[in-house]
């Protein structure tokens, strides 16, 4: 092959690749979906908060076809238990917490496809503190991390297990918060000024529960921070 032939096809073999890059970086990254009390809670606010037991029997009953498990607690609440499914977050498990015919409080438990941090804090903004607690001591340790909108009254949160190792930080064990984290439990309450206030009337806490409820939870300090895991 002559020189010029030569220089002429790598001329055209570089055109074919700054195409192919100039193509690819054209094409736009998935945009993040935001979420809502709604899409997250599966209620509106509204209706959360003004709905009670027979409304909730009603309407598990007509979205699901399916009767719910009923238990009274010591202080004359009740647990109402269901499993669910909505387009937002798959299956999950739900207890349902009312008191005085209104509800105080409702988990999602087992979360089949939950939103991720990055998605929850583009639709409700940047959550007022951080819930840290590992779970499991044992290597791999299983920790929870979440996110908390006291006025909005939702928290979210993400379990993982790691290698104690992946965890060792300057100051002991502690974990990246990553807009990737995916939410597998759901908290829905009555809304209030500040967590502090949540967690006094949650019902089902003791003193020290309540008390170390508080003590784990930091401010928010964006992704890519240390969160501190708390190791019982």
């Amino acid at each position: 092959m002559k020189f010029g032939q030569y220089l002429v096809l790598r001329i055209v073999l570089l055109g074919c690749v700054l195409a192919t890059v100039s193509c690819r970086s054209t094409s736009p990254p998935p945009s993040p979906i935001p979420v809502s009390f709604e899409s997250l809670c599966v209620f509106s606010e509204e209706r959360f908060l003004k709905m009670n037991g027979l409304e909730l029997q009603n309407w598990v009953g007509d979205n699901f076809s399916q009767t719910l498990s009923v238990s009274s607690e010591p202080d004359g609440s009740d647990v109402y238990v269901f499993r669910g499914t909505s387009d937002e977050l798959g299956e999950f498990l739900a207890n349902v917490h009312i008191h005085n015919d209104h509800i105080i409080l409702m988990s999602l438990h087992n979360v089949q496809n939950g939103p991720s941090f990055n998605n929850v804090v583009m639709g409700l903004g940047e959550p007022v503190s951080v819930y840290h607690y590992c779970s499991m001591p044992h290597d791999p340790l299983l920790y929870n991390i979440g996110l908390d909108y006291p006025t909005m009254g939702v928290s979210v949160f993400a379990s993982e297990s790691k290698p104690r190792r992946s965890l060792v930080f300057e100051n002991g064990l502690g974990v990246v918060l990553r807009e990737d984290m995916q939410v597998n439990l759901i908290k829905c309450y009555q809304p209030a000024l500040t967590m502090e206030e949540v967690i006094e009337r949650d019902r089902s806490l003791t003193s020290s529960g309540k008390q170390l409820q508080l003590q784990n939870r930091m401010p928010w300090s964006g992704f890519g921070s240390i969160v501190p895991l708390t190791i019982p």
